[in-house]
């Protein structure tokens, strides 16, 4: 347990005796415990803490997992010959509430996380409790992070970008035989971030050509790798439970001067953007310089309302970069800078940065190598 954020939680919310959390990535950073893929699960995770006290409820499926990670706090497993997944941990949820003697108590919740029928299953929480909304208050505590997190988002950048660059060995020597497919191209994406040490991939996406006009182009047959066309990866990978957004963009054979120069007038536009950044500015004002960057650039950006967000425990995380956030950027705040613009057919040409804000500056922490040219999909390798 991480009595540290757990006491300053508490003292943000005077008054308050307890916290009740269900939202995965909270538990994770007040527990320093992670769960295999808890967001994709039927089953539920709590914590509930008083006093110096905590207890984890966790499924029996997955009785272990807390203890392998040197969890020595209490732990209250639940099955569902309770009822449903839902109702079973409710339960558990009410006789820890009990157990920790927090009934009828000022209880913290963080509650956007729990749905309608949890809010009412969970009677003694909701109804005996005087409770209130923690969940602004522990968002904002995770906007800024420590070393050891700064340390796990780098190595997930790092990890990220070493996925995409196995994928683009394999694809090299291919172009004009016609025999690599965009579904084989992504699961190397995949297959090498995992080699590379990931923890688990989330979201997956490669679009070609035209077909990158849209946010997302699932792939449902075996299309090729064509000469002549911009190749679009976005993906999400997390390492330690620390994730990286990595959007990338490349050109199959060799580029015509228009696409070379839409690329080379985008990177420009992020480097600009990139001095802009350190602690202090506001982000609605930084949104604004964005803008004014790509006219003078005369690049045409695909959003003008965001971009990009906070990433940590979760994908996407506060802050979000917005052209109407009044916030202002804090040093040990971890974001991705994602600013997307128009090629000359309207197809959507990204490179991400993850970036960690300082007093003065920043740090490129998506740091493996740049992407500043536009990386071209020739020739033939003997690399892996």
């Amino acid at each position: 347990m991480n009595e540290t954020r757990i006491n300053n939680l508490l003292k943000e919310k005077n008054g308050v005796q307890g916290l009740v959390f269900k939202s995965p990535s909270h538990i994770g950073y007040l527990t320093n415990v992670l769960f295999p893929y808890p967001d994709q699960s039927p089953f539920n995770i709590g914590l509930v803490t008083s006093a110096g006290k905590a207890v984890l409820i966790i499924p029996a499926e997955w009785k272990g997992v807390a203890e392998d990670q040197n969890w020595s706090d209490d732990i209250l497993y639940y099955t569902i010959n309770e009822g449903s997944p839902s109702e079973a941990f409710c339960k558990a949820i009410n006789k820890t509430i009990i157990k920790l003697n927090l009934n009828g108590k000022a209880i913290a919740v963080d509650y956007p996380s729990w749905t309608v029928a949890e809010i009412n299953r969970a009677n003694i929480l909701f109804q005996n409790s005087q409770w209130s909304d923690c969940d602004k208050t522990i968002r904002q505590s995770r906007m800024k992070k420590d070393q050891a997190e700064v340390d796990l988002l780098h190595q997930a950048a790092v990890i990220a970008d070493r996925g995409i660059i196995g994928a683009l060995n394999h694809a090299e020597g291919t172009i004009g035989n016609a025999e690599y497919t965009l579904v084989e191209f992504l699961e190397r994406v995949r297959v090498h971030a995992i080699e590379f040490g990931s923890s688990g991939i989330g979201h997956l996406n490669v679009s070609m050509g035209k077909q990158g006009r849209v946010w997302f182009t699932p792939v449902r047959d075996f299309s090729l790798l064509e000469n002549g066309k911009f190749l679009r990866v976005v993906y999400t990978q997390e390492f330690h439970g620390y994730w990286n957004l990595c959007n990338r963009t490349f050109f199959i054979g060799l580029p015509r001067y228009s696409d070379d120069s839409a690329y080379r007038l985008h990177q420009n536009l992020i480097s600009l953007c990139l001095k802009e950044l350190r602690a202090g500015i506001k982000i609605s004002d930084f949104c604004s310089e964005v803008i004014q960057h790509a006219k003078a650039l005369k690049v045409e950006l695909f959003n003008e309302n965001e971009f990009g967000h906070g990433i940590g425990l979760s994908e996407v995380e506060w802050p979000l970069l917005t052209i109407d956030n009044p916030e202002s950027f804090q040093a040990g705040m971890v974001i991705v800078l994602d600013i997307i613009s128009l090629g000359p057919n309207e197809e959507l040409i990204q490179s991400t940065e993850t970036i960690l804000i300082e007093e003065n500056g920043y740090q490129r922490l998506s740091d493996f190598r740049d992407w500043d040219d536009l990386y071209c999909i020739v020739g033939c390798r003997t690399t892996h």
